[in-house]
């Protein structure tokens, strides 16, 4: 059994045997005193069986033949379901995580978004109004003003215009209606929470109406930052959607929506970062556990080039040499001025993150009734999106570098003699500069400059631009004999940007210092200016830029309907899938310094020199999919199906890399593939007020995408999986009052036969060998020993040999492009057996998927006691569990995710009418900080930990009025 995880999550499997005792007494309770209250009509409770989209040929979900969960408007206001992570607490094997850039983890029976990069498509598709769209912000917003959302699980493909492997969310709003109605809702809360939510509708004479919502939300930070001395993680977003519906007959129906989103917060892109600090530096972090450490500084990337062991001349070590330009000793630790708090909720950042983001949709949208048996829908939506994220990037303070007692170091006392023009734009105040990052490359050489320090400085930046434009056709009919159809088209043109960027001030004085210093130690007594004086190497700061992400795809499906006999009825399905994506990208960082010869940039200029041209790659996927159902009525009561489907992704191209790095890495990775097989069973009891659904599934996948992040970039690679599972749901109203509605979920995931390295431990975990801190750019490569001793024991070699002797005296840090080049040599003159390699892979057969617990439920209750005549009060519990779950799919100790829950409960006051109603809530009652995804960072950054959280404890009262 798999030690247990310190620190990791302050929950523990004794609080969740108390939180699901105190559930079910709660529940008891409730039942016991049931008897003694007045009765209503039960239908209330249960005629949120939510009618769902015409395409899916069905009143309700109950009549879909697949596994469906849609959650209206009403459930969603008694379940206190407020934006996407709350949809994991309902609905069967959902997770829900934070992503660790610009996204979010969705998934569905283990199936999400587990590639990384501009190219890769998500295994859920969202829609909007039955839209797909590419580039959204449903993680970021909040609902409101929704009529339905609908989670269908599984393969799609057939019935919406975008496929996906997982499953899909579509979230349809509420429409214009032919009679006046308006509604507000204020919340306050804790953390000084103000929440507003309207609407109006109204007539505007007999063929038009119009409908106006919005939302805006404010509320200060759930994290304190120790060094601002001010609250993180807070919002401050609005949004507004108006529709205008025009219905100039009966058999016509046109809508016209348009919506606007803006979000300028303080949000974090991850709550903590933890580590348990590795004393020696070739990794960063150990291996073992998390705990709340930084990395050693060692193993940071912008760290090395400045130290006397790398700036100046890289083949001798010497300090006495090579002090003279280097900020600071080789050792000195650049993580060791501030500690890491041992709250969850509180951490040392140089400064508040910055979150902006907007988000603009507007649709058109055609209902035609074609005679008596055609329908025919057309729609059509343009969608663009902004986002611009900056925060610290290694979540902490840095050490002095200015103004401590190190000996020789700091801004050099010669830089005024060898480089009179760089000291006087940059360096004369005696602090260190950080660029600004901005299109241009040229920071700090264009004398853009974001701050100045004596402290290491550094943070990462992330922006993303995208537009979409989206056609799609449906035609369904609705003949009387037994056969029907539904046949779509769409079409579907998305273009992006996306840069991702580290900016650190060691990386400036590099940019800017690097071959002054090298002249200052070729001319040790000669103090002249150097020729390059005045000069610098773009970029000074990291760029992971995708100029040009293009996708245009076309899809043409349909489904053919044969009812064989009045309770038997079959459907097939079938979609053809062509994806044409093409991408401009590059990786930029002093690029001719780490590739001489360099070409030199003017300080002050406007125009950087020496930039590598962008790569150009395209790459096509087409596949074919579909799938087989079989339905039969069993019952009155009671539908059973079975279906066969298969389902796929497109593929994608990998973000830029060094392909002398990754000789046999491939620029592109293939499609995602799936069989899935499902069974299942949909209830109505209405005698006695039950609606009971379960479902067990199947999948197969072939070329499941992966993502692994090295050598600052990231490589998609494709994996063979199985994926088998069991769902209930089910919803129960014993009385008139009384209403109780749960989830059971069973998944268990497995990897094929496939081995990977694994980016923590490089060495597989093989004892006999030396994992190596590359300092030229902080990644890990590794040397096997093979019989022979510890290569750190080696003595140091004579001449003619002793060029080698850098590459063996510092281990384990060293240059692994010239350890593998030099293997042989070193092996013949030392008589070892030595071999070299990039990492040891592990084989991955048989392990979980990450964030794909084997079990899961909801359990939810709510009573009406009558007040008098007309007010009605309703208290409500919801209790929420998951098992233990993977972060990655190395299944190490250091990945498992501890078991966790959650509690919301609230209590309501309203006349029955619903006019008005007032409510207290309380949200994650137990006050857990529940850890829901992890990220391991790069090599480069010390192989941290970012964790993300669940929101704390939050508690607050709502107003609304509704107008008719």
């Amino acid at each position: 059994m798999a030690t247990r995880i310190p620190l990791v999550n302050t929950f523990s499997k004794e609080s969740t045997t108390i939180s699901i005792a105190t559930v079910l007494g709660l529940v008891l309770a409730i039942c016991a005193i049931a008897p003694t209250v007045q009765a209503q009509d039960s239908e209330e409770f249960l005629e949120e069986i939510v009618v769902i989209a015409a395409r899916l040929r069905a009143d309700s979900v109950q009549d879909v033949p697949a596994a469906i969960t849609a959650i209206g408007s009403e459930t969603m206001e008694r379940q206190q379901i407020e934006n996407t992570s709350d949809m994991q607490l309902t609905v069967p094997n959902v997770s829900y995580s934070k992503g660790n850039f610009t996204t979010s983890s969705f998934q569905i029976r283990g199936i999400g978004s587990s590639a990384v990069g501009s190219t890769a498509d998500s295994g859920v598709s969202v829609h909007v109004n039955a839209i797909p769209i590419e580039s959204h912000r449903l993680y970021a917003t909040e609902f409101y003003d929704v009529e339905t959302i609908t989670i269908m699980r599984g393969p799609q493909g057939t019935l919406f215009g975008r496929n996906a492997t997982g499953g899909l969310i579509n979230v349809a709003t509420k429409k214009p209606e032919r009679e006046f109605n308006a509604s507000v809702v204020a919340e306050i809360g804790d953390f000084n929470s103000q929440r507003f939510t309207g609407h109006v509708n109204f007539p505007m004479g007999d063929k038009f109406s119009a409908r106006i919502a919005g939302i805006s939300t404010a509320r200060d930070g759930y994290t304190t930052n120790l060094f601002t001395g001010s609250d993180i993680d807070g919002r401050d977003m609005y949004a507004v959607r108006g529709t205008l519906r025009f219905q100039p007959s009966d058999r016509t129906t046109i809508d016209l929506m348009a919506s606007y989103m803006e979000d300028n917060s303080d949000r974090t892109r991850s709550q903590k970062t933890l580590c348990n600090r590795d004393p020696v530096g070739n990794l960063g972090c150990l291996g073992d556990r998390l705990d709340f450490d930084f990395p050693n500084g060692m193993a940071i990337f912008p760290s090395t080039p400045v130290t006397n062991i790398s700036l100046g001349d890289f083949t001798n070590p010497n300090p006495v040499m090579n002090q003279g330009f280097s900020l600071f000793p080789f050792g000195y630790d650049v993580h060791g001025a501030v500690p890491n708090p041992t709250d969850m909720r509180t951490v040392n950042q140089d400064f508040s993150p910055v979150y902006e983001a907007d988000d603009t949709l507007v649709t058109l949208t055609l209902m035609q009734a074609l005679g008596d048996s055609h329908e025919l829908e057309v729609s059509i939506a343009r969608h663009e999106t902004s986002f611009f994220s900056r925060t610290d990037w290694d979540a902490t303070v840095g050490a002095p570098i200015i103004g401590v007692p190190l000996a020789g170091f700091g801004i050099p006392v010669l830089t005024p003699l060898f480089a009179p023009t760089t000291y006087g734009a940059l360096f004369s105040g005696n602090t260190l500069p950080i660029s600004n990052i901005s299109t241009s490359n040229l920071g700090v050489l264009g004398l853009d400059i974001l701050n100045s320090t004596t402290n290491y400085y550094t943070y990462d930046q992330s922006n993303t631009d995208g537009e979409q434009t989206t056609f799609e056709i449906i035609l369904t009919s609705d003949f009387e004999g037994p056969w029907n159809y539904l046949l779509g088209g769409m079409y579907y043109d998305y273009e992006g940007s996306t840069d991702y960027n580290v900016a650190a001030n060691t990386f400036d004085y590099l940019s800017t210092m690097a071959s002054i210093a090298s002249f200052a130690s070729d001319n040790p007594l000669v103090p002249p200016p150097s020729p390059v004086d005045g000069t610098g190497v773009a970029t000074p700061f990291f760029v992971n830029e995708t100029d040009l992400y293009g996708l245009k795809t076309t899809g043409i499906f349909g489904e053919l309907y044969f009812d064989v006999s009045d309770r038997v009825k079959l459907t097939l399905g079938l979609r053809h899938t062509s994806d044409e994506k093409r991408v401009r990208d590059r990786n930029l960082l002093v690029n001719t310094l780490l590739a001489p010869p360099p070409v030199f940039t003017p300080i002050g200029s406007t125009t950087a020199n020496g930039l590598p041209d962008y790569e150009m790659e395209k790459a096509d996927f087409t596949f074919t999919t579909g799938r087989f159902v079989v339905d039969w009525q069993f019952s009155d009561s009671t539908m059973m199906y079975g279906s066969l489907s298969r389902g796929a992704k497109g593929g994608g191209i990998n973000p830029p890399f060094d392909p002398v790095q990754f000789p046999n890495a491939s620029r592109t990775f293939d499609p995602e593939e799936i069989n899935a097989f499902e069974i299942g069973t949909k209830s109505t009891f209405a005698d006695i007020g039950l609606t009971l659904n379960l479902s067990a599934f199947y999948y197969d996948y072939e070329g499941l995408q992966i993502a692994r992040i090295v050598q600052r970039t990231s490589l998609n690679e494709n994996i063979d999986a199985e994926v088998t599972g069991f769902e209930a749901e089910f919803a129960w109203s014993p009385t008139d009052n009384f209403l109780i509605n749960g989830t059971l979920s069973f998944l268990d995931t497995e990897i094929g036969n496939v081995a990977v390295g694994d980016p923590r431990d490089p060495s597989g975990g093989v004892s006999d060998s030396t994992i190596v801190k590359n300092l030229r750019d902080s990644e890990n490569c590794v040397i096997l020993w093979n019989g022979s001793s510890d290569p750190a024991g080696l003595p140091p070699l004579p001449p003619p040999f002793d060029p080698l002797n850098p590459l063996i005296q510092l281990l384990p840090f060293s240059s692994c492009p010239d350890l593998q080049a030099s293997m042989p040599t070193i092996n013949l003159v030392y008589g070892t057996t030595y071999s070299y390699t990039d990492s040891v892979e592990v084989n991955l057969d048989g392990n979980p998927l990450a964030g794909s617990p084997d079990t899961s439920f909801s359990l939810g209750a709510q009573y009406t006691f009558r007040i008098g005549d007309s007010l009605e009060l309703t208290p409500r519990i919801d209790y929420y569990w998951q098992d233990d779950s993977q972060a990655r799919i190395y299944n190490s100790p250091i990945d498992r995710i501890e078991s966790w829950d959650n509690i919301n409960a609230q209590i309501t006051l309203a006349p029955d009418t619903y006019r008005w109603y007032f409510k207290v809530f309380v949200q994650n009652l137990n006050d857990d900080d529940n850890i829901t995804g992890q990220f391991l960072n790069s090599a480069a950054l010390g192989l941290s930990t970012n964790v993300f959280l669940m929101e704390p404890r939050r508690y607050g009262a709502t107003f609304g009025i509704n107008f008719d």
